[in-house]
């Protein structure tokens, strides 16, 4: 998962914008091998589901992926392997 450092947030949810590879930050998904579905976006958090968690979301402030918005302990993740992705 790329997350992007962004200053103005229209800016970063446009794909038509430049983007600078330096502004993001590259994090592991709690399991590489369940498929994540995206469900939205809210007040700093990303929220997905999966097949093994659940409900699961990022927390954009800390970067940590948490189990529910009820709970305050964070999932461990998987060894991050080096890849490439190329458009």
């Amino acid at each position: 998962m790329a997350v992007q450092a962004c200053r103005t947030s229209s800016r970063c949810l446009d794909p038509n914008a430049p983007h600078d590879l330096s502004q993001f930050t590259v994090l592991p998904v709690p399991d590489p091998n369940a498929p994540l579905t995206l469900l939205m976006a809210a007040a700093g958090r990303v929220y997905f589901s999966d097949p093994v968690h659940g409900q699961i979301f990022l927390d954009l402030s800390s970067l940590q992926w948490r189990e529910d918005a009820g709970s305050d302990r964070t999932i461990s993740v998987a060894r991050p392997s080096l890849g490439i992705s190329l458009p």
